[in-house]
């Protein structure tokens, strides 16, 4: 017998319980491609006593653009929450091969923590 366990789809950040569909609804009516929650990442980086940034990363299949992103994002009120809640609020279009892998598992998560940005030319 194999079990196989559910991937996380909603998180609470900061106070505020989103989940990856709200994403994938809002930006759908921006892309060229069908967008699904395996085209996106949110990482968590807590920078302790200053708060917490965060960075979504979006495949750069589906097509979009990034200087539209932001006002895309902001039509959700619960995005537009935690974007401002954060200390900052960074997106980066790149190569699904770029998103970052669960240190113990190495697989890619629709949410993850990590200590610092990705190093990835944008």
């Amino acid at each position: 017998m194999h079990l196989h366990g559910r991937v996380p789809t909603s998180r609470n950040i900061l106070g505020t319980s989103i989940s990856i569909f709200e994403f994938v609804r809002v930006l759908s009516v921006a892309s060229e491609e069908q967008l699904t929650e395996a085209d996106l990442q949110l990482i968590e980086l807590d920078h302790e006593e200053k708060g917490m940034g965060l960075v979504l990363m979006i495949s750069h299949r589906i097509g979009l653009s990034t200087d539209k992103v932001p006002e895309i994002l902001n039509s959700s009120p619960l995005i537009k929450e935690l974007i401002s809640k954060s200390i900052y609020f960074r997106i980066l279009i790149t190569d699904k091969n770029d998103f970052l892998k669960s240190e113990i598992t190495q697989k890619i998560k629709t949410f993850i923590t990590a200590k610092k940005i990705p190093d990835i030319e944008n």
